[in-house]
């Protein structure tokens, strides 16, 4: 609230900008003094709330209990007295849940092929009002019953009334997957009867085609190239039959093997070129099918397929060509190539265009435009150029990449490659030129170092000498193009005070990243500061390289400290007595008060006993406690007090409501130096017991309020009484 004393500001309709700034509300009932609260009469407040769309605490019906408080006014004759806020029975809310079941259905040709014990992995996700939250599953396959199966999923505490369906990995080797959409009944508590998402994995089959292509000046051409075709799918052999592992070919002949299923991966070997001068492999497969691409090597005479493409309306989609070349004239193969820490992640689902130009004298020999990506193994092959045409290489665009370096080039422009087109040799009868365009993704690291501020002996106290050592926890969250970056070993890093050091390698260039400290041990403040010292607003920064070093090592960023601060706190807290009556002798004490703190959920000791003597009149005091911590006191004595009550001080040096009871949580400490110290007063009071009154009753009035859940919002409501007094005391 606005007001520096109570905390408190007036609810003005529609002014509030965020509501999630309440934390409770409190209501002032003044009646007139022509029509006073009477018993038997009732007053009700109604307040309307929306319960939150998801919990941000695990279980079934997670329920959020109230803390409500009632205070009053009353007045006898000409006398007027407060009556101490008092705690009501509980109102609860709490957020409904249900659960759904999960089944898997295989269907599809390529089933058989799934090993037992496969697993399949994925996420269950719900949507709740607008908000959405995700579950892990896993589910195993059965294959040695016919058919095969899948035991059924449960997945429980789910939000009431949650649209909920399921998503997978593809790493199960599925061609394609639906789910079913459920909607979350609370009412249903029987699992046997929870709705049923159905999850359907479809595995087809796909084909392979291998060619041959001699090219040659002779007119006599060898026959019988062989190939042998090897294939795995989720890690085991696939079989295939004799003649399709193994096999040979002719100029122009083909072979294609069908019954593998899509996903696979598979190897196309030529075992006998024939004493070709060269052999140029080419493949293709479609890029567009999640995770498809195919690599050659025209050194070893193989082309690798990773998971397999399906056939298309055109029928199959995967194909690999050998080239053997005898007395042939030139061919440039173009190639490209990614390079750097980045480039798998931001590289691979590119397509590059390589702009190609030759000339032979006067006369143009080739013009035109080269695409190279994963679907056809990052290669294009020219042939028919004149020898001694003169050729140049250059890419339009970098597709984020930091550089492009095109070899062979004229040594001072590397982004421009050159080529003189040679004709046949005795020691190269059939010449191949490669160049290559490679495209450089580079990336950089930084070190991040655990560092301290503060009171000296807090940092030792509560930093660097507990046992087992405090670990602190570092998150970095980088993103570039829109995406997540792909950081090496995880976002996360544990230091310690002994071990401070984190190292981030690989991110990739141009990401934006922010870092936070997400295990603070305790500290009262954590900060990232740059080299000198200054401040990281937000943590935020952002990976710059220089493009001119071309390497895959890490390009080293300005290191960052995180920096916690330990302070310490003290807490006093005096000792009052009041209507001592007969019991004066009794009433000085002593009196026991004991202390228990915790920072950041670890037990802490003050430099003093947990319990201290104390009488009335007196203060005693804990030190060498940590800013922030969470401490109760207790008065673990009364010494046969009729009633304890306790005054806190609040953050503004005021004196908070008086509150019932021998056990108070305080505030979370501040440190020494602040303006309004820690400090709490125990009232006891010996007042003997009530046997009779002449207050009318009819002039007390407790009106109990009720907690509300908001959106996780916990509110706290608190009435106020008065009975014919127009300063009402308000206490929360």
């Amino acid at each position: 609230g606005s007001n520096p004393t109570s905390g408190w500001a007036v609810w003005t309709a529609g002014a509030l900008a965020d509501p999630t700034t309440v934390t409770g509300l409190q209501f002032v009932i003044d009646f007139p003094n022509t029509h006073l609260f009477k018993p038997a009469e009732l007053l009700t407040i109604d307040v309307v709330t929306r319960t939150a769309a998801l919990s941000s605490t695990p279980g079934a019906d997670t329920t959020a209990n109230n803390s409500l408080s009632a205070s009053a006014i009353t007045r006898t004759g000409a006398t007027d007295s407060p009556v101490t806020a008092l705690d009501y029975s509980v109102v609860s809310v709490a957020l409904a849940t249900g659960g759904l079941r999960l089944e898997k259905k295989i269907t599809g040709p390529g089933a058989s092929f799934i090993p037992n014990g496969q697993t399949f992995t994925g996420k269950v996700v719900c949507t709740s009002l607008t908000e959405t939250t995700q579950r892990d599953y896993t589910m195993t396959v059965d294959t040695t019953t016919t058919p095969a199966t899948v035991p059924v999923v449960t997945v429980n505490d789910l939000p009431g009334g949650a649209s909920c369906t399921v998503t997978e990995t593809g790493a199960s080797g599925q061609t394609t997957y639906t789910a079913t959409t459920v909607i979350i009944n609370p009412l249903i508590t029987d699992p046997a009867n929870f709705p049923m998402v159905t999850l359907t994995n479809d595995y087809q089959l796909a084909g392979l085609t291998v060619s041959k292509k001699v090219t040659t000046t002779a007119t006599v051409i060898p026959t019988g190239y062989a190939f042998t075709v090897s294939c795995t799918f989720l890690g085991v052999a696939v079989p295939l039959a004799a003649a399709d592992a193994s096999f040979t070919l002719d100029d122009a002949g083909t072979r294609t093997i069908t019954g593998i299923p899509v996903n696979s991966n598979c190897v196309v070997t030529e075992t006998d070129p024939k004493g070709a001068d060269a052999t140029i492999m080419s493949a293709t497969t479609d890029s567009t099918h999640s995770g498809s691409s195919v690599a050659v090597d025209n050194t070893a005479r193989t082309a690798t397929f990773t998971r397999l493409s399906p056939n298309d309306v055109s029928g199959v989609t995967n194909t690999a060509t050998a080239d053997n070349r005898f007395d042939a004239p030139a061919a440039l193969v173009v190639t490209k190539k990614l390079l750097g820490g980045g480039s798998a992640q931001f590289g691979a689902d590119k397509t590059f265009i390589v702009d190609v130009l030759c000339t032979f004298g006067a006369t143009t020999q080739y013009n035109g435009t080269l695409l190279l990506n994963a679907g056809n193994a990052w290669q294009q092959v020219i042939e028919h150029v004149i020898a001694g045409s003169d050729c140049t290489f250059t890419e339009s665009g970098l597709q984020g990449a930091d550089a492009v370096v095109i070899t062979p080039n004229n040594g001072v422009d590397t982004t421009v490659g050159t080529v003189t087109v040679p004709g046949p040799t005795v020691a190269d009868p059939s010449p191949v030129v490669d160049i290559d365009v490679t495209n450089w993704y580079l990336t950089g690291s930084v070190q991040v170092t655990k560092t301290f501020a503060g009171d000296a002996g807090a940092i030792d106290k509560f930093a660097r000498n507990p046992v087992p050592a405090i670990e602190f926890e570092f998150t970095l969250s980088c993103t570039r193009d829109g995406k997540d970056v792909i950081i090496p070993g995880g976002q996360t890093r544990t230091v310690t005070a002994a071990s401070p050091v984190a190292d981030y390698t690989g991110l990739a260039s141009g990401a934006d990243c922010t870092l936070t400290e997400t295990r603070t041990g305790g500290a009262s403040t954590t900060r990232v500061l740059d080299v000198l010292g200054a401040e990281v607003v937000d943590g935020k920064f952002t990976i710059t390289v220089d493009p001119t070093v071309l390497s895959a090592s890490d390009q080293a960023q300005p290191a960052l400290d995180v920096e916690n601060t330990y302070r310490f706190a003290d807490v006093a807290a005096a000792k009052k007595v009041v209507n001592t009556g007969a019991s004066a002798a009794q009433s000085k004490g002593p009196f026991e008060l004991t202390i228990t703190c915790t920072l950041y959920g670890r037990a802490i000791d003050a430099a003093e006993p947990a319990a201290q003597s104390i009488r009335a009149d007196q203060v005693v005091t804990w030190t060498e406690l940590a800013e922030g911590a969470d401490c109760t006191i207790a008065e673990t004595d009364t010494g046969g007090a009729t009633q304890t009550t306790t005054t806190l001080t609040q953050a503004d040096g005021s004196t908070g409501p008086v509150v019932e009871g021998t056990s108070v949580a305080l505030l979370p400490l501040r440190w020494t130096g602040a303006s309004a110290p820690n400090q709490i007063t125990f009232t006891n009071s010996f007042r003997l017991a009530y046997t009779g009154s002449t207050v009318n009753f009819g002039s007390l009035l407790l009106f109990p309020g009720g907690l509300l859940l908001f959106g996780g919002l916990l509110l706290s409501l608190t009435g106020v009484r008065r009975r014919g007094d127009r300063g009402a005391l308000a206490s929360e």
